[in-house]
């Protein structure tokens, strides 16, 4: 057996364990990219108002809206904070109790007035094919007994339409109150066939 090079296999076997490392860490570095790609079409797709690009526009304006309508219940309620799940049609504002009712008259104060006020005026200015939903939302069924009635009478008075506006329960601080603010698309009416002018059956 002729004699070769002692390092030989030594070289052999170093070179296929670093191409081996080399290759885990390609196939790695695919997978975490496929992944990130993934991850970011998510945040898209919970963000926006549709996922299709043809509604791109009304999803926009629809946070459009909904920012202004924040921003003028803020500026009426300072203590009012955006928390909570929000994307591109819907917003909540929290805030004490406190700031939006006098829990001693249980009258709604002045301050909530101006905010409601504000936010109907942001809403009025939707296009005709956006719906608004409203909802008050209270940590505690008694705190609701107890304030729903004032508030709801108020946001109807400030320009709220009764039939938007929904009382429910949500959790966290017995002091607080949400008011989460929806923008939804108008359901189209299905065509009457009765009214198609071609006779068609």
């Amino acid at each position: 057996m002729p004699a070769g090079n002692p390092s030989l296999p030594t070289f052999v076997s170093l070179m296929l364990m670093i191409t081996t490392f080399m290759i885990v860490l390609t196939s790695i570095s695919l997978h975490e990219n496929t992944r990130m790609r993934a991850l970011m079409s998510g945040v898209r797709d919970t963000f926006a108002l549709t996922s299709g690009t043809a509604r791109d526009g009304e999803g926009q304006t629809a946070a459009r809206i909904l920012g202004a309508a924040a921003l003028g219940f803020h500026t009426s309620v300072p203590l009012a904070e955006v928390e909570g799940p929000t994307g591109g049609n819907r917003v909540i504002l929290t805030m004490p109790i406190s700031t939006v009712i006098d829990t001693t008259t249980k009258a709604a104060t002045t301050e909530f007035e101006k905010g409601v006020a504000a936010l109907a005026a942001a809403l009025a200015g939707r296009p005709a094919d956006l719906d608004y939903e409203l909802e008050l939302r209270f940590s505690d069924g008694a705190v609701a007994d107890a304030f729903a009635s004032a508030l709801a009478t108020t946001a109807s008075a400030g320009g709220i339409d009764p039939a938007r506006l929904f009382v429910g329960t949500a959790p966290g601080p017995r002091e607080s109150l949400s008011l989460l603010v929806r923008l939804d698309p108008r359901p189209t009416a299905p065509a009457d066939p009765a009214s198609d002018s071609t006779g068609a059956p």
